[in-house]
C-alpha cells in the first residue's frame, strides 16, 4: 500500500518561478520517484493562480482554499477583538510595524484542512512556511507525522521587510513556538538548523537541502555573455541589484557582456553591454551560453537556489556572504566572495580573464554540487526522514 502524503504550500509551485517553487517542486519529484501518494492543499486568491494547472502527474489530487474570502472572514471576526487592540495600542506605542507572527491559518481553513486530513488517511503532513502551523491545531488528534519545511528564517525576513521597525523578541518566540509544533523540521540552511534546533528542542532535525538533477557540465570554449544574473523580483533582489549597479558595475570594463535575466529586469536601468530577457523558455541554454553569474544579495535567509543552478553547470559565481548562506561549506564552493564593491568587481574581473583561476573555481563548483545538492544525494538525505519502503 503506498504511502499518503499531504503537502500544504501556498504558491503553485508548478509555476517554477521562484526559488521556493524550485524547493517544493523537487521535494514532491522525490516522494514520486519513492511511490508516495502526493495531495496537495494551497491557496486560490493568494499570490498566484492554480486554473489551468497540469501536474504531469505529481499530484495526485489538489485542494484549494478561498484565502481572500478567508481574510475577510477573520477580519470580521476580529475587527473589535481584545487581542486587536491590543496590537494596535503596542504598534503604536514602541512605533513598529508589526509586533507579531502573522497566523494565517484562519478557522475557516483549519475546518477544511481536518476534513480533508480525515479524508485522506494520510501517514504525513507536510507544512510549507510556519506562518500556517495553526493548521496542525485541527489534527492533534490524527496519528499522523507533521513536518515543517523550513526554507526561511521568518523573523530575520520581517525585520529586513520592515526596516528593524518589528518587536523582534515577539517575532523571534513565537517563531520558535510554531516550529516547537513539528515532529520533524527540515531546514534547507545548515544555519537555520543550527539556530532553531538549540531552541526548539522538541521537532527532530535534517538538513535537506535543495536537490537539483545534474546537467552536463561541459563548459564552451566560447561564451555568448561574460555574466549572468537570474533573478525574480523580490526586495532583497532588487537591493542587490541597486547596489551592483550603481557601486560595482561602474568598475567593470564596459566590454563585459552582461545578460539579466527575470522579472528584476523591471528594475534594471538601459546599459549599451546589458541584455535584458524578463522570460526565458530555456534556462538551460542562458546558462550554457554565459561564463560566470553573480549573486550581489545585501540580506536575505534560506539558500540561493540560483547560485545552486550555477553551481550544478560548473559555472563560477562572484557574490557577497548572503549569496552562500546556508551552505554548510563557505570555501572551495566554486563561490568567490566580495562584500566591498572593488572586491566583488576585482573578483568578477579574474574570472573573465585568468582562464586558470576560471577553471579551478569551475572544477570546485562541480564537485561541490554533486557532493551537496546532486538530486541522488539528496534523496538519500530525504529516505532517512521519511523511510520509503525499498
Amino acid at each position: 500500500m503506498s504511502r499518503r502524503i499531504l503537502l500544504f504550500f501556498p504558491h503553485n509551485f508548478l509555476e517554477l518561478r521562484h526559488g521556493c517553487h524550485r524547493r517544493c517542486y523537487e521535494l514532491v519529484r522525490y516522494f514520486k520517484a519513492r511511490g508516495f501518494v502526493v495531495d496537495v492543499y494551497s491557496l486560490e486568491n493568494f499570490e498566484n493562480s492554480w486554473r489551468d494547472y497540469t501536474s504531469d502527474g505529481l499530484i495526485d489530487s489538489l485542494f484549494l482554499y478561498d484565502f481572500a474570502e478567508g481574510a475577510r472572514e477573520h477580519e470580521r471576526r476580529n475587527r473589535t477583538s481584545v487581542r486587536g487592540l491590543l496590537n494596535f495600542l503596542v504598534r503604536r506605542a514602541n512605533n513598529t510595524a508589526i509586533d507579531h507572527l502573522h497566523d494565517y491559518a484562519f478557522a475557516s481553513m483549519k475546518k477544511q484542512f481536518r476534513e480533508i486530513v480525515e479524508r485522506g488517511a494520510y501517514d504525513t503532513v507536510i507544512i510549507g512556511y510556519a506562518y500556517w502551523a495553526g493548521l496542525l491545531d485541527s489534527i492533534r488528534d490524527k496519528q499522523v507525522t507533521t513536518v515543517l519545511d523550513m526554507t526561511d528564517f521568518l523573523t530575520l525576513n520581517l525585520f529586513d521587510a520592515y526596516e528593524g521597525k518589528v518587536n523582534f523578541s515577539n517575532l523571534l518566540e513565537e517563531e520558535v513556538r510554531c516550529v516547537a509544533l513539528f515532529d520533524k523540521v527540515l531546514c534547507i540552511s545548515d544555519e537555520e538548523l543550527f539556530f532553531f534546533s538549540r531552541l526548539a528542542k522538541r521537532p527532530e532535525y535534517h538538513y535537506i537541502p535543495i536537490s537539483l538533477p545534474a546537467p552536463n557540465t561541459s563548459r564552451p570554449s566560447e561564451y555568448k555573455y561574460d555574466i549572468l544574473y537570474i533573478a525574480s523580483a523580490n526586495p532583497h533582489n532588487r537591493v542587490g541589484m541597486t547596489w551592483f549597479f550603481d557601486k560595482v558595475y561602474p568598475l567593470l570594463s564596459s566590454s563585459y557582456r552582461i545578460l539579466v535575466v527575470g522579472e528584476i529586469v523591471q528594475f534594471v536601468s538601459p546599459h549599451a553591454n546589458v541584455s535584458l530577457i524578463e522570460h526565458v523558455d530555456d534556462l538551460d541554454s542562458v546558462y550554457r551560453n554565459t561564463r560566470i553569474a553573480i549573486c550581489p544579495l545585501l540580506g536575505g535567509t534560506g539558500l540561493k537556489i540560483k547560485v545552486v543552478e550555477s553551481l550544478s553547470y560548473g559555472m563560477p559565481v562572484v557574490c557577497t556572504r548572503h549569496g552562500v548562506v546556508g551552505f554548510q561549506s563557505k570555501i572551495n564552493n566554486g563561490c568567490s566572495i566580495a562584500d566591498d564593491p572593488g572586491a566583488f568587481a576585482g573578483a568578477v574581473e579574474l574570472l573573465i580573464e585568468n582562464d586558470a583561476h576560471y577553471q579551478q573555481q569551475s572544477m570546485l563548483a562541480t564537485s561541490y554540487f554533486r557532493d551537496t545538492f546532486d538530486e541522488e544525494h539528496v534523496h538519500l538525505l530525504l529516505d532517512r526522514v521519511f523511510h520509503p519502503e525499498k
